[in-house]
């Protein structure tokens, strides 16, 4: 396949949960249709990035979103003339809120300038409060992101807003108890990593079928804490009723014990019917355990 009809995709994050899954699936596309994905990571000899530099169409970049402009130019050295990036994806990671605004603000004008065709932005959902000034930095500033990428000339944007990661519940120690801590009726809604990175490159790949509608929500299961638990002990032999309710790692922050306080209380804006109409392989919280029980 010729150059020109080869596509080329820039993942920052690459080697972090999104982004890593991002690559896999963009990968896994490249098989039918040929993809030069650069993957940007901070370090290109890790581990994780080792873990993903066999895969087909992968091509490392040393660095991260803060470093835009230079990573935009490091890829077009590798082009040839006539040649651009086809899509960009990101995400925002911590809680440095100036930071991420100032860096996302300059990879959109970055791409923009480098005349991108598809710019793709991991948000999260809201919890009902889109249009509520929340107070938690971090959240706001995905919401300042959302509206200049929106703002933007790119011809095609898209914001994808995850629920919760079904992932933390069993990576993150003592987070799988913030079930317990659900009213009984609250509503639980999550989506596996895998699964995002997946969308991602559905997205990509069918920009046609997601260009009228910006933005995605993206929700695989959604329970009461009492269904979140029977599975969890059903595929694990588990009941984590009878555990005393821990937490493990160091104290929270001000910023994420408000945000964990704010994932107890509120409910999800994203359905999972909504969700799975779009993407019918979106993973339940059962399947997830099933498929990540050494982590459980």
């Amino acid at each position: 396949m010729s150059s020109t009809t080869t596509r080329k995709f820039l993942v920052f994050g690459a080697t972090r949960n999104q982004g890593s899954n991002a690559v896999k699936w963009l990968s896994r596309q490249s098989q039918s249709s040929a993809s030069r994905i650069f993957a940007v990571t901070r370090d290109i000899t890790s581990d994780k990035s080792s873990a993903v530099a066999s895969l087909p169409g992968f091509e490392p970049i040393q660095g991260d979103a803060t470093q835009a402009k230079q990573i935009f130019e490091r890829v077009a050295a590798k082009l040839s003339g006539g040649e651009k990036i086809n899509g960009v994806f990101f995400a925002l990671y911590g809680f440095d809120a100036e930071e991420q605004i100032a860096s996302s603000k300059v990879l959109i004008d970055v791409a923009v300038q480098s005349q991108v065709d598809h710019v793709l932005f991991s948000s999260g959902d809201y919890l009902g409060l889109r249009d509520v000034d929340t107070g938690l930095s971090a959240l706001e500033a995905k919401k300042t992101v959302e509206d200049y990428l929106l703002a933007s000339s790119i011809p095609q944007k898209n914001i994808v807003r995850t629920t919760i990661f079904l992932d933390t519940f069993v990576r993150v120690p003592g987070f799988i108890n913030t079930i317990r801590m659900w009213s009984s009726e609250h509503r639980g809604t999550g989506v596996a990593t895998a699964d995002i990175g997946r969308a991602v490159a559905k997205i990509f790949t069918s920009s046609t079928q997601f260009s009228t509608e910006p933005v995605v929500g993206l929700a695989g299961y959604e329970g009461k804490p009492i269904e979140w638990l029977d599975a969890w002990q059903e595929v694990t032999g588990e009941d984590l009723r009878k555990k005393e309710m821990t937490r493990g790692g160091p104290p929270l922050s001000e910023e994420r014990a408000r945000f964990l306080k704010l994932l107890i209380q509120e409910e999800c804006d994203t359905r999972v019917e909504e969700s799975k109409a779009t993407f019918p392989w979106l993973m339940d919280w059962k399947t997830f355990l099933q498929e990540n029980a050494p982590l459980a």
